[in-house]
Parts: structure tokens; sequence; C-alpha cells
């Protein structure tokens, strides 16, 4: 065997130039492989990546069915508050229409009639009454119901608190519903949100599709929100207008408070058939007066129908006094004109048959005695 030295010239096939070519032949099937990969990854890469954006997606879906939830129930404790608060708005206005009917001197005329347009002045803010849609009215009931729940809840505790002797709990129920935000109507209504959810697709059947209807639902889902949202705002902005109205009469409730406490005193001149009766009037325009000092509107006007029922009672009692003494008066009149017409009859004055005579009048076994008779 000849040994090789390197310079045996190659044959067709064989030696250095077949290796070139399988190394080529190699390197054509590695790129080849590689091209082929890339043709599979970027699919996966592209639906990895869509996975992701619908997860997103989900998750602002989730998110805006939870808004949209507590939207709803917030419109529906606005809802029930409104009608509530406008109800109560109504009931002051008419008090204030009341105390505006009040006489002198219980109050000065003047007073008076401010008192009456303020009544008015609120009434025409309610506007003209008109059935509650059923929605906004079987919240109220719920609203009201609730209320009245937590009435009795205070009204136990406090006879606990009486029996054992102990402090008076702070009270559960609002004084009023117009002291109540919306925030407390939905506490006291007891509505929890209740989000809808839907439930997201596998992985593998993540679409273009898909996605963009989930997009288009979501903003949807939002746009409905921001409605709701809107009425919400009318809703507080009706509220806005009832405290308002009620708030604007404070300085007219005042201006009566300082009046009553000042004609007060009076009553005693005009009611001295009455003067315990005047004297609590009097007391009582003088506690108007000091409530007169607060911002409270509802309290103000409590304390000044209370003088005024007050004053009204000295007045009746006073009134009842002067009829009693004029009855008896003419009952003792009458009773003193029949005993003249007696003493007429007795002294020979009168019509015959009418005066009284005495006649002997005997008996059968004897004897007799003096009986009255007419003549």
């Amino acid at each position: 065997m000849s040994e090789d030295t390197g310079d045996t010239p190659p044959v067709d096939g064989h030696g250095p130039k077949r290796g070139r070519r399988r190394l080529s032949w190699i390197g054509g099937g590695v790129a080849l492989v590689l091209v082929a990969g890339g043709i599979v990854a970027v699919p996966q890469i592209v639906h990895a990546q869509r996975v992701s954006e619908y997860a997103e997606l989900v998750s602002l879906r989730d998110t805006a069915f939870a808004d949209r939830a507590q939207a709803e129930a917030t419109l529906e404790a606005a809802m029930a508050l409104t009608l509530a608060q406008q109800s109560e708005t109504g009931v002051l206005a008419q008090r204030l229409a009341d105390l505006g009917q009040t006489p002198e001197p219980i109050l000065p005329a003047q007073h008076a009639g401010e008192l009456a347009a303020a009544g008015e002045a609120v009434a025409s803010v309610i506007g003209e009454a008109t059935e509650p849609e059923q929605q906004r009215a079987q919240a109220h009931e719920r609203l009201v119901a609730g209320v009245a729940e937590l009435q009795a809840q205070d009204q136990a505790a406090r006879a606990e608190a009486e029996a054992a002797g102990e402090e008076l709990p702070e009270p559960l129920a609002p004084a009023s519903y117009l002291s109540l935000d919306i925030d407390a109507a939905a506490a006291v209504i007891g509505a929890e949100p209740v989000a809808e959810k839907v439930r997201a697709v596998a992985d593998g059947d993540v679409t273009p599709e898909l996605i963009e209807e989930t997009r288009t639902e979501v903003a949807s889902i939002e746009e409905e929100t921001a409605d709701l949202a809107a009425l919400i705002r009318t809703e507080e902005q009706r509220m806005a207008e009832f405290t308002g109205a009620i708030e604007s009469t404070v300085p007219t409730l005042r201006a009566a408070a300082e009046g009553a406490a000042a004609v007060a005193p009076q009553l005693v001149e005009h009611a001295p058939k009455a003067p315990d009766a005047s004297n609590v009037a009097v007391t009582a325009a003088h506690q108007a007066q000091e409530i007169a000092s607060t911002e409270d509107a509802a309290r103000i006007l409590d304390g000044l129908a209370a003088y005024v029922e007050a004053a009204r009672a000295a007045q009746a009692e006073h009134e009842a006094v002067v009829q009693r003494e004029a009855a008896e008066a003419a009952a003792r009149a009458e009773a003193e004109r029949r005993q003249n017409a007696n003493r007429e009859g007795n002294s020979g004055g009168g019509s015959k048959g009418s005066r009284l005579c005495s006649r002997y009048r005997p008996s059968p076994g004897g004897g007799g005695s003096l009986v009255l008779v007419y003549c």
C-alpha cells in the first residue's frame, strides 16, 4: 500500500471534494430545519400574545361587570332615597303653610306671611305629585321597611337599657330621610351588588374574533355603567334641590322664632283665664328661640310648631273657661228669675192657679193638717 502524501489527484466522488459536498449538504439541511422550525414558532408566539390579550380583556370585563352591579345598587338606593326625601320635604312644606295661618297675637302677621311664602317656595321645588315608577316604588318600600326595622331595634334597646338602669344607646334609625346619604340608604336597604361573570374560554379556543367580541363587550358594559352614573347624578341633583329648599327656610324660621319669643308674654294678657297654659306657651317660645340658633330647619320648625300648639291650647283653655263662666252666669240668672217669679206668685201677683195657698185637709180618723195647694 502506497503512502498517501496528499499529492494523489482526487478521484470523482472521492477525496476532499466529496468531503466538501457532504459538508455543504449538511449545512443546507440545518438551514431547512431552522426554516421549518421558524414556520412553526411564529404562530405559537402570535397565539400566546392573543391569549395574553384575551386574559387582560377578561379581567377588564370582570371589573366592568362589578362596576355596573355597584352602579345598579347605588341607583336603586338613590331612587328610594329621592322619593323618601321628596315626601318628607312635602310634609315640611305643608307644616310651613300651616304655620303661615297662625293668627295674632300668637305670631306677628309679618312672620306668619313669610312662613306661608316659604312653604309655597318649598312646595314649588317638589312639583306636582306623580305616581312613581315601579322600580322606584319598590326600592322606596324596602327603604321604609328597613328604617322601620331599625326603629324597632332602637325601641327594644332603649327598653332594655332602661330596665337595666343603663345609659340609653345611640339610635340606629335615622331621625330624618333628609339626613341620609345614598351610601347610608344602600346600607339600610341591604342590597348587595351581584356582578355578572362569564367564564373565559380555554387558551386553545382564543381567536382574533373572540378578542374583538370581548373588547366590544367591555366597551358596552362600561357605557351602561356611565349611563347609570348619569342617572345617579340626576337623583343626587334632585336631593340637593330638596335639602337646599329646606335650608333656605332657616332665616325665615329663625325670624319667626324670635318674633314668637317677643309676643309670647302677651298671651298672659289675652288668655287671663288660663295662666298656667299661657306660661307653658311662653316657655315653649323661649325654647324655640334657643333652637333657632342652629342651622337645622326641621328642628327649628319643630320648636316653633310646639310653641304655636301650646299657644293655641292656652287660647282654647281661656275660651273654654269664658264659655263655662258665661253658662254658669246664665244658669244663675235663670234661677234668680224663677225665684223672683215664685215670690211674685206668693205675694198675690201672677195669674190664678199659679199661687200657693194653704188649706186644711181633714184626716179620716179625725183631725187634719194644713197643706199647700195651687189656688
